[in-house]
């Protein structure tokens, strides 16, 4: 059951979901993308029917943000962020942050999903925003072997690319911009969505973020969640002790991937979310596939597995993390 509880010219309004047999709530979907122009709408009518009682639709542009906000507004069990991807960042204009802002302020009307007949937000949180390092590239290094040992991404910056100025700038202007967003999350009291991804010559993409947290205070730290997570154990409950939550894509059913499936069966269940990032990192058995939320089922499986938990215990709690993150918000 989803409770979506919100204020706005200081009356406080309060939604109550109708309750489904089911709870597959996907975190961190792209519908949006041209990977579905084709079946689209068939394909979203096949989803409610199988199970799925709906998703984030994310952001990663100014015009993808928008996108995401109208496939929301038609249908209730929908819900939209408003970011913009890292990869993104240096197209962003002044009058981008004036759009971002209005964006925030979308409501949906009477959506059939819900019993109250009052406007809601359609927009849930911030993101998908954050830090991506994977396309930092130093010309001279090109093809060294040993430039993308993860052990000197987790020393910080390897010696030969500290203080490089291609390095230190673009750490710098990701993570001005990322906080620019913070405080756009922190004034309309909404979570973050954070994209996470360390480069082959960069800082630890993971150890970034967590030092920029640590900069806030426990009461001014935005309420958010790490999408897609791809760290180590210890990084993840670095982030959960810092109010974050963790987020599995298909990414931890792939061979070789390190210790997320430890951070899967390890962290507290109450801080784990599950997502496909559909049409991207389709989970095993389907991996080349185009993806779509029905494959949560194999990310929730997989997950219950290594716990030792049920299919329906994850699912549940899972979509209850959801509802507890993205559902229960206020916009001023």
């Amino acid at each position: 059951m989803l409770i979506i509880v919100w204020k706005s010219d200081n009356i406080l309004h309060k939604y109550t979901a109708k309750a489904y047999a089911t709870a597959m709530f996907d975190s961190h979907a792209h519908m949006i993308d041209a990977a579905f122009d084709a079946d689209r709408e068939a394909l979203i009518a096949q989803l409610f029917a199988s199970g799925v009682t709906g998703w984030i639709e994310v952001g990663t542009s100014v015009e993808e943000s928008k996108r995401a906000i109208a496939l929301a507004q038609t249908d209730g069990r929908i819900f939209a962020s408003v970011g913009v991807h890292p990869h993104e960042l240096k197209k962003m204009q002044e009058e981008d942050w004036v759009e971002i802002k209005r964006l925030l302020e979308v409501y949906e009307v009477n959506s059939p999903r819900f019993a109250t007949p009052h406007p809601r937000p359609v927009v849930c949180a911030i993101g998908e925003v954050g830090l991506d390092f994977s396309r930092v590239v130093i010309p001279d290094l090109i093809g060294d072997p040993s430039v993308g040992d993860p052990a000197n991404r987790r020393a910080g910056v390897d010696s030969r690319f500290r203080g490089n100025d291609t390095v230190t700038n673009e750490i710098g202007f990701q993570g001005q911009m990322l906080r620019k967003f913070i405080e756009l999350a922190q004034e309309k009291s909404l979570p973050v969505i954070f994209h996470v991804r360390s480069g082959v010559i960069a800082m630890d993409a993971h150890e970034e973020l967590i030092r920029i947290l640590k900069t806030y205070s426990d009461s001014d730290r935005p309420r958010g969640v790490i999408h897609t997570f791809s760290g180590t154990l210890a990084q993840a409950q670095q982030y959960i002790a810092l109010g974050m939550m963790i987020s599995f894509s298909g990414v931890v059913t792939f061979k070789n991937t390190g210790e997320l499936p430890e951070a899967a069966k390890t962290i507290p269940i109450e801080c784990m979310l599950v997502e496909t990032d559909c049409p991207y990192l389709t989970p095993m058995p389907h991996r080349g596939e185009r993806n779509d939320p029905s494959f949560l089922k194999h990310i929730i499986q997989y997950i219950a597995d290594l716990r030792g938990a049920s299919f329906a215990d994850i699912e549940r709690v899972t979509q209850e993390n959801a509802n507890n993150l993205f559902c229960q918000h206020s916009v001023q």
